[in-house]
């Protein structure tokens, strides 16, 4: 049976703390606090899945973030299924400003191929996709081969200000951040995206 709920610019707090092993995180009302977002739990393609639409008060992606958890380094991996947008957001300073890393799986093995993973600064206008494509061709973009509203794993690697991101059983990353912009050293974290489903959230702390 479905459960929606529907959240705006709710006000979150979130309490570090670090966890010795992967921990498996149940995308499920209990565990998610929405912001500008409607959310469906429901089963998609063999997951019991979250469906994530962002709000019309909210034109730039709904965010989801993970409740009583903080993030400094670590490691996130989470399946993934979308047309449009989906990936993550870490840091969260609050429901507007965070690092994020994202696919467009409808560029993936076209002529914008290269286009398929990014990273920006959500919040931040000049650190938005289009000021940094332009500003740094290649430089926080990448190629991923991802298949359309199928399911893909997604693996993110952040080790203090470094991002390498994963597809699959892929040991190249189809993305590598040297340096995030945002200097935010820690935050919130969770899922972001536009239209997509989210499964089988998973998270390693490195911190001490």
């Amino acid at each position: 049976m479905k459960k929606s709920i529907v959240l705006f610019a709710a006000v979150w707090t979130a309490t570090f703390a670090a966890q010795a092993e992967t921990e498996s995180i149940p995308l499920t009302p209990e565990n998610l606090l929405l912001h500008y977002s409607k959310a469906e739990f429901v089963e998609f393609k063999g997951n019991e899945a979250v469906h994530l639409r962002n709000t019309p008060a909210k034109r730039d992606g709904a965010v989801a973030f993970i409740k009583g958890k903080g993030f400094i380094e670590g490691i996130i991996e989470v399946d993934i299924a979308s047309e449009r947008f989906a990936g993550i957001a870490f840091r969260a300073q609050d429901s507007d400003r965070y690092d994020k890393v994202y696919f467009r799986p409808f560029n993936s093995g076209t002529e914008k191929h290269e286009n398929s993973v990014q990273y920006v600064v959500g919040g931040v206008k000049e650190l938005g996709w289009k000021p940094l494509r332009e500003k740094f061709p290649g430089k926080y973009e990448g190629g991923a081969d991802l298949p359309v509203m199928e399911w893909f794993t997604a693996k993110f690697v952040v080790t203090g200000s470094r991002v390498e991101v994963f597809v699959n059983d892929g040991e190249t990353p189809v993305l590598v951040v040297e340096e995030t912009l945002s200097g935010f050293e820690s935050g919130a974290f969770g899922i972001w995206g536009w239209n997509a489903y989210f499964a089988n959230f998973r998270y390693t702390p490195l911190e001490d």
